[in-house]
């Protein structure tokens, strides 16, 4: 009876020991890696991948020329992005969280802070996942060390997010205005989002200065405060038809 017993209770620990390993617990992991994937459930909703097709003339018809990344502005199917992802587009698709691609349509472009505003025409509320507007900052408070993110399609990549820190601001000189960062930015990454740890966007990864053309050397990012002006004034103006909105002319960033 004895030898039964301790065999049974043999038994029992070493499927309990099975247990504990086969499923990880989630004390396991550190504080900061939770708080990572936190603020990555709470942004990626709210990240897009954005599609410009550009009319070639020996297919006669538009084809994909490049991609960048946009972000959900508001409740009413309004995308973000700079101004250089859209230029000149013949066609512009934003491809939602399921795959699925919708038209686009330029609601007005600001070339000077190289910021876009765009519109979903196609989007279907019955069939579609809704757009999730991203949570917004305040850049004024933001400080050189802050723990920052990024979130982009680089190189055309599955969303992504890199992990650094603001690197330097310059509020005092008037032509370097923008975010430094060294989290990764690199050509895709433009039209993004810099966000903080509480996911809340401080800034718009916008260009890098590297003699490379990918991430070795420092990226920018276009101030939130910055980017709610330039927005709000744009779709100040779009009540008021524009001819030339959609005849884009930007120099080449990212």
């Amino acid at each position: 009876m004895t030898r039964f017993r301790f065999c049974f209770v043999f038994f029992v620990l070493a499927m309990l020991s099975t247990s504990c390993i086969a499923s990880k617990p989630m004390l396991d992991y550190t504080p900061e890696e939770m708080r990572d994937k936190a603020v990555f459930e709470k942004v990626s909703p709210s990240i897009l991948e954005i599609e410009n097709y550009r009319f070639d003339s020996f297919v006669g018809h538009p084809i994909l020329y490049c991609t960048g990344s946009g972000f959900c502005w508001d409740g009413d199917n309004h995308v973000v992005t700079n101004a250089h992802v859209v230029q000149y587009a013949s066609a512009l698709k934003v491809v939602l969280r399921n795959g699925e691609k919708r038209d686009a349509r330029i609601v007005g472009v600001n070339y000077a802070e190289d910021i876009a505003l765009l519109y979903v025409t196609t989007f279907d509320p019955l069939v579609d996942q809704p757009l999730v507007p991203i949570d917004k900052g305040d850049s004024d408070d933001i400080f050189v060390g802050q723990a920052v993110y990024t979130f982009g399609f680089p190189f055309g990549l599955p969303l992504s997010m890199c992990k650094g820190i603001i690197s330097g601001l310059y509020k005092d000189e008037a032509d370097r205005r923008d975010i430094q960062t060294d989290a990764a930015v690199n050509p895709g990454n433009s039209g993004g989002a810099l966000v903080d740890i509480h996911g809340r966007l401080i800034g718009m990864p916008t260009y890098i200065y590297t003699r490379s053309g990918a991430n070795h050397g420092c990226g920018f990012a276009l101030p939130i405060n910055r980017i709610k002006k330039v927005v709000a004034k744009l779709m100040e103006d779009a009540k008021i038809p524009d001819l030339n909105a959609n005849k884009l002319f930007f120099h080449e960033y990212l």
